[in-house]
């Protein structure tokens, strides 16, 4: 399970097909579910979605921008895709949440905690 998680949080942005998932795991596709889901207590696509809404909400926090290729780069559909994600989970639209991160202290401080550049967060 630790290499499906790995390729999922490695390869955020891609949509990887639960058969190459599969492969790393050394089992069927339902199996993998199965299992990924008694393991993790969340389903591969509530995994993915986790990581990939963590990976823009940090880039938010960095000030990204561009919210359309922002949703692009963390394997969104589309700008309006992601922002209905973040209107579910987090209750807030990715700008809204920007401006906040953008007056808030927590900001410089998560800032000053972050590794090196390009380290990969696990997001749960």
């Amino acid at each position: 399970m630790a290499r499906v998680e790995e390729a999922i949080i490695g390869h955020v942005g891609e949509n990887l097909d639960v058969h190459v998932l599969a492969e790393l795991a050394g089992c069927s596709p339902f199996h993998l579910c199965r299992i990924f889901r008694g393991r993790t207590g969340q389903s591969l696509r509530q995994f993915r979605l986790q990581q990939r809404l963590g990976t823009a909400l940090d880039r938010l926090g960095d000030g990204e921008e561009d919210l359309a290729a922002l949703a692009y780069d963390v394997g969104f559909s589309s700008h309006s895709h992601m922002t209905e994600a973040f209107r579910q989970s987090l209750g807030a639209s990715p700008s809204e949440l920007r401006e906040d991160l953008r007056h808030s202290e927590l900001s410089r401080l998560r800032s000053r905690l972050r590794g090196p550049s390009g380290s990969r967060r696990r997001w749960f």
